[in-house]
């Protein structure tokens, strides 16, 4: 097996993913991960005390200055909350000409580009699609000097129940709106599981070169995961608030709403991707085509990822 990437730039660990993947990368004192952070100049993030552990300042579209950074790193990882496509261009940039072989995690997170979407989606695509084929074509003109990794997840379901109530189970006000029924099924990760497979990632850089990696935590779909809610409260029957609505009425209202210049009409569009009845756009990836045996996740039952997240309640 090749050496695990040790050297790590983390881009973006102050936020929901990088602050999950920087948890990941101090957790086994035998990885011997030592870690750069790389923060904007403005930046205001503070960062646990580790021996492992360093801060960089430095402007995320100063080519000279992320060369000289990236220079004794084997790995830079892509986790900014804001993946604006200029500066990761820059960054890929930057790491194939700091010399020694380097591998750049993009920030592919959630959804795979290729995934099957509404049209409306496609404006969150092309960017993700436009920054991979720049890693590739860099790729192929540096041979050795330059790999990458992509890593697909779907949605971050335990995130999403605590801060997303329009997932269509909203457990705070024990409310629930299920989509056509709420039967159409949709793989997800849950936050900790991503910093395992980043770590995977690292740690197996043969098998995962130059290539995008799937990982799934569950499958489930959105009745399953009220009935669990509702098992593990003890809260049968018409103590929830539970509303039915059509997919595709759902979809034309977030579109009209969204012609009008209406940003919440986007949100109409997402749930309706994800949950239309029939419409198969949200397994991210089969349990036998996925990584997570590579990867080192371990797929749950949504019973078990409920009980987790009802501990923030």
């Amino acid at each position: 097996m090749a050496k695990t990437l040790s050297r790590v730039v983390l881009i973006g660990a102050s936020g929901t993913v990088g602050s999950i993947i920087l948890k990941a990368l101090l957790e086994d004192p035998t990885d011997n991960f030592t870690i750069s952070v790389l923060c904007r100049p403005s930046s205001t993030a503070t960062f646990p005390e580790h021996d492992s552990l360093k801060v960089v300042k430095t402007a995320f579209d100063d080519l000279d200055s992320l060369t000289n950074v990236f220079k004794d790193h084997d790995a830079i990882i892509h986790a900014s909350a804001i993946p604006t496509l200029p500066s990761q261009h820059v960054m890929i940039k930057a790491a194939a000409q700091a010399g020694s072989p380097k591998r750049f995690i993009l920030n592919e997170f959630a959804n795979s580009y290729d995934q099957p979407g509404l049209p409306e989606l496609e404006q969150f695509r092309t960017p993700k699609r436009e920054i991979l084929d720049v890693a590739k074509q860099t790729a192929l003109e540096t041979n050795d000097a330059f790999s990458w990794t992509g890593l697909a997840t779907g949605n971050f379901l335990d995130y999403a129940l605590v801060k997303y109530p329009q997932i269509g189970v909203d457990i705070r006000n024990r409310k629930a709106r299920l989509i056509d029924g709420g039967e159409e099924r949709f793989s997800a990760t849950i936050l900790k599981d991503i910093g395992t497979a980043v770590r995977g990632i690292l740690r197996r850089p043969q098998e995962t070169r130059n290539r995008m990696c799937h990982v799934r935590s569950v499958e489930t779909c959105q009745r399953e995961i009220l009935d669990v809610c509702q098992r593990e409260l003890g809260e049968m029957g018409d103590s929830w608030d539970v509303e039915s609505v059509d997919g595709k009425e759902m979809y034309e209202r977030g579109r009209e709403a969204f012609a009008r210049g209406e940003r919440n009409g986007m949100v109409d569009i997402l749930v309706a991707q994800l949950f239309q009845r029939g419409a198969k756009r949200s397994i991210v990836v089969e349990r036998k085509k996925s990584d997570n045996d590579l990867l080192g996740v371990r797929e749950k039952s949504i019973e078990e990822v409920v009980r987790e997240v009802l501990k923030n309640f």
